[in-house]
């Protein structure tokens, strides 16, 4: 006796579509493309970009006062939730932030410096310092 096997349904055979795979084939050719070009370019100024910046447009670059996040020295946020780690576990996790008294000139804007520090299950994992202008 020789088992019978049902014929594969048509639509569940692969076709070749090259319309569905050739744009974005294409656009990773593109964007890598010009990733590579600009690989060997110089930069003028210390900082990259730094030159399409208008510094005119930071008269009081450390008076931050946006409603939604206003950075004024003191001010502390605390972000609380889970985040899953490599093996799968989900742990607590919370950054705090803290805006600092202390500033920084960087590329020519004066900027205020928040000191923040990262915890994942109770253990501080990173402090790291963040400048706003």
């Amino acid at each position: 006796m020789v088992p019978q096997f049902p014929r594969p349904n048509r639509s569940a055979v692969f076709e070749w579509r090259p319309w569905k795979v050739m744009p974005p084939v294409v656009l990773c050719l593109v964007l890598s493309s010009g990733i590579a070009l600009g690989q060997g370019k110089k930069v003028a100024s210390e900082a990259p970009g730094l030159d399409a910046v208008d510094l005119g447009r930071f008269a009081h670059p450390t008076t931050i006062d946006n409603k939604w996040a206003p950075m004024k020295p003191g001010t502390r946020w605390t972000y609380e939730g889970t985040s899953v780690e490599d093996d799968g576990k989900v742990v607590p996790h919370r950054i705090i932030v803290t805006i600092t008294d202390l500033t920084k000139v960087i590329g020519g804007i004066r900027t205020v410096v928040s000191y923040d520090l990262d915890y994942s299950d109770r253990e501080l994992v990173e402090a790291e310092l963040a400048f706003y202008a």
